[in-house]
């Protein structure tokens, strides 16, 4: 019998990229396999390596993979790849999947198959360290900035996140640049309208397509694999940005401030 980690995919991106390194790390050290599942997650339903790669390590999406040096737990498996994780305790984000806690530490699991779905951390040093996003989507994002008004001057970026996190605007506009060239990310169609009207003489870029029913941004799209590239290129220009502006409750922008402050290779490179 092989060791697998299965990840199960939840919630956001970021959330999802910090437990699929989490789980990497963990394989490395203590000598398991590593199946990714993202298609279960409602939020990403894609396959990950449809947007990404990880660099230096080889993973499984197919189940089947497993079944074959595990055969006798092959009802077992199945069971997990067609069950999805259900959230019992939402402030402490804790998961249950086929009568086991899926959230914790993979240390405490004692079979050779082990099940995670945690968020391990969101370490963002080691999030840049493992994930690479695919060649053509990195092309596609690059040439929207090199085909924008963006492109080789200087601009404000800033994430303003509004629906399922809260943040006030009123706390923002005070830093916010008038008479510049401002890019802003944002989740909430009535805060894009204000920073417009409040920013007279501004010019706004805002390149992600929203429905902006005002509800949390993965929930806005049902094309995923264009919900996702959005993101990632919100990630992009706000990094590029010479200067930026965040929003602290996110984990978006926590990644953007780690990428900006850190010289070494990050998830574009």
């Amino acid at each position: 019998m092989e060791n697998y980690v299965i990840y199960k995919g939840v919630e956001g991106l970021i959330h999802m990229l910090g437990g699929i390194v989490y789980c990497v790390d963990w394989c490395i050290e203590n000598n398991h396999k590593l199946l990714i599942d993202c298609k279960c997650n409602n939020l990403f339903n894609l396959n990950f390596s449809e947007m990404f790669y990880l660099n230096n390590f080889e993973f499984t999406e197919d189940y089947d993979n497993i079944i074959k040096t595990n055969i006798q737990k092959k009802d077992y498996i199945e069971k997990i790849k067609l069950n999805k994780p259900k959230l019992l305790v939402l402030s402490i984000n804790t998961y249950k999947l086929c009568d086991e806690l899926v959230s914790k530490s993979l240390y405490k699991w004692k079979t050779n198959i082990k099940i995670y779905c945690g968020n391990g951390g969101n370490n963002r040093f080691k999030i840049n360290k493992y994930i690479r996003i695919q060649d053509n989507i990195k092309c596609e994002i690059q040439n929207i900035l090199l085909n924008s008004e963006l492109n080789k001057k200087k601009y404000t970026g800033l994430h303003f996140r509004n629906t399922d996190k809260i943040n006030s605007i009123y706390n923002y506009t005070s830093n916010l640049p008038k008479n510049k060239l401002l890019y802003v990310a944002t989740d909430n169609s009535d805060s894009l309208a204000y920073f417009i009207d409040y920013l007279k003489g501004t010019k706004i870029i805002s390149f992600s397509e929203k429905n902006f029913d005002n509800i949390g941004l993965h929930y806005q799209n049902t094309d995923k694999y264009k919900s996702i590239k959005n993101v990632l290129l919100d990630i992009y220009l706000l990094t590029t940005s010479t200067e930026f502006i965040g929003s602290p409750n996110s984990l978006l922008s926590r990644l953007v401030l780690y990428i900006r402050n850190n010289d070494e290779s990050n998830i574009f490179t």
